[in-house]
């Protein structure tokens, strides 16, 4: 089980170094944007929200190094909401993270820093149908922001081995949510340091 874990840091390693990506597909294929989406992303404000691993004025120091394409904000996690954001005048630049199984029962746990755009007529059509009183209203909200996000750019993280196993055997909703919260408040990357971000932040910057 340690080789097979060792094997796949390594994969995911290269992969993190290799595919930083602008385009707007969900695993980083080289997809065209439609006409006038880089132009609505440059027009937004950028909302970064980044590990808590580092300092907030660190962060703020190399964004304003190599960050010029679109005004930006910082907002530390535990202080971001993103229903307070729900229109177009906004991108998010977040950490992203999926466990997909297959039939076969072959887990995958895909981990990436992205930007991303919210259609907000998508969104408030879908919101409109939303009930406040509905048992589920925060997760059906949620679910109702991600589907109405797109890419603009990402940049593969790797995770280290422990939050690998414990993704590997993830599956719940409330296991899938506190390693969310882990991804922000714990070293579970080996590319999250402020050198590694500043380079993937100054080449999305650049492409």
């Amino acid at each position: 089980m340690k080789r097979i874990l060792l094997f796949v840091m390594l994969v995911f390693s290269i992969k993190s170094y290799s595919q930083v990506s602008v385009s707007p597909s969900d695993r980083g294929a080289n997809e065209k944007f439609e006409k006038g989406e880089l132009e609505k992303f440059k027009a937004t404000t950028t909302i970064f929200v980044l590990p808590q691993i580092n300092q907030k004025e660190d962060y703020e120091k190399i964004l304003k190094e190599v960050w010029t394409v679109t005004p930006y904000k910082l907002v530390e996690f535990k202080d971001f909401n993103i229903t307070g954001y729900a229109d177009d005048a906004y991108s998010f630049a977040e950490l992203f993270g999926d466990i997909r199984v297959t039939g076969k029962g072959t887990v995958y746990v895909h981990t990436n820093f992205g930007i991303q755009l919210l259609d907000q007529e998508k969104f408030e059509k879908g919101f409109a149908k939303l009930k406040s009183d509905d048992k589920k209203y925060s997760r059906k909200l949620k679910s109702l922001f991600n589907e109405n996000l797109s890419f603009v750019a990402r940049a593969p993280l790797s995770v280290n081995s422990k939050f690998l196993a414990d993704a590997m055997v993830a599956r719940s909703d409330e296991k899938a949510g506190l390693l969310y919260d882990r991804m922000y408040t714990e070293k579970s990357f080996t590319n999250t340091n402020l050198g590694m971000l500043k380079n993937y932040f100054q080449l999305i910057n650049k492409m």
